[in-house]
């Protein structure tokens, strides 16, 4: 009997463990890319990601301000950043690449790199590429996020988020101290799920960095100086999204690698449980507009009955 469409669909993924998975295989695809995720993570720039004596990268002046203290000084990281993260970066890269060969002649220069002194910081960072726009220079960055993250920032009218915005002011920053380049920016999202794509250009905010940038700068030197990772601010492991309305962990604990040394070893789990519980409180808190208003019954005398000639007669 021949089988199409559905039918044969259903057909095979009944069959499949009993007669098609092929069980003597030893090849582990998922491990080899896990083992070659790792290896390249360890190896890439060691010159450039490894820790280097008062060294601060410009992406980690948004991050977790303790945690980045700790990093300078040389802690041993206590939270990893898991595997499965690793792979998310790594096809960001491979979709950050085919942007920048796709614009071509355009892009001037394809990496920039930066080195600043701040007091006794060494603030460092590399942009992605240089583009001239029809006579504007622009420093270029590249990020790439799933489908969720994108279309909500388009119709939030965020577009660029903040972390991202800090990161490419930083460089535009630079490019005025270091080379007395007046140069903008463009910032650039890709979608992993379907390669969509949304570009921003965006103007230098000298705001971004009097009000943002130099105040974290100056926490990171006083407490890195200090040797003392403390009197950097602790952000919160839990924060409320306005975007989704609701109570989640906080990604600049969750990506932070040396967060058990700052919150201790329970904090993950205090963390999962406070978002549970501050999210049923929320719900409890809102009206449930399909739910309908009891009405207490009210009983009213809406006239008397007077006594007919036979109640009279009886009583």
């Amino acid at each position: 009997m021949i089988k199409l469409y559905q039918e044969a669909e259903k057909y095979i993924n009944d069959i499949y463990w009993n007669e098609s998975h092929d069980s003597h295989s030893k090849l582990n695809v998922p491990k080899i890319i896990e083992e070659k995720l790792v290896k390249e993570n360890k190896e890439k720039d060691p010159h450039y990601y490894e820790h280097r004596e008062g060294v601060i990268h410009a992406t980690s002046v948004a991050k977790c301000l303790r945690g980045v203290v700790y990093g300078m000084l040389g802690a041993e990281k206590d939270n990893p950043i898991e595997t499965r993260i690793l792979g998310v970066f790594k096809a960001g890269n491979l979709f950050e690449d085919f942007i920048i060969e796709a614009l071509g002649d355009r892009v001037v220069h394809k990496q920039r790199e930066y080195t600043f002194i701040y007091k006794n910081l060494t603030l460092v960072g590399r942009s992605d590429f240089t583009i001239d726009d029809d006579g504007i220079m622009r420093v270029g960055e590249c990020k790439s996020v799933h489908s969720d993250s994108f279309w909500m920032r388009e119709r939030e009218g965020t577009l660029v988020a903040w972390h991202n915005q800090i990161q490419l002011q930083i460089y535009m920053w630079l490019e005025r101290k270091l080379n007395g380049n007046n140069w903008d920016g463009v910032f650039t999202y890709i979608s992993k799920d379907d390669c969509t794509v949304i570009s921003a250009p965006v103007r230098f905010n000298p705001h971004i960095i009097d009000d943002i940038v130099i105040p974290a700068l100056d926490i990171i030197n006083e407490a890195y100086t200090a040797k003392n990772p403390e009197l950097a601010p602790l952000p919160p492991s839990v924060i409320f999204s306005e975007a989704k309305h609701q109570y989640q962990k906080n990604w600049l604990a969750k990506y932070c690698e040396y967060h058990e040394s700052c919150c201790g070893k329970g904090w993950i789990l205090e963390a999962t449980n406070l978002v549970t519980t501050r999210n049923k409180e929320l719900k409890a808190s809102m009206p449930n507009p399909h739910a309908k208003k009891k009405v207490k019954p009210s009983i009213q005398v809406v006239g008397v009955v007077e006594p007919t000639e036979e109640l009279k007669v009886d009583e």
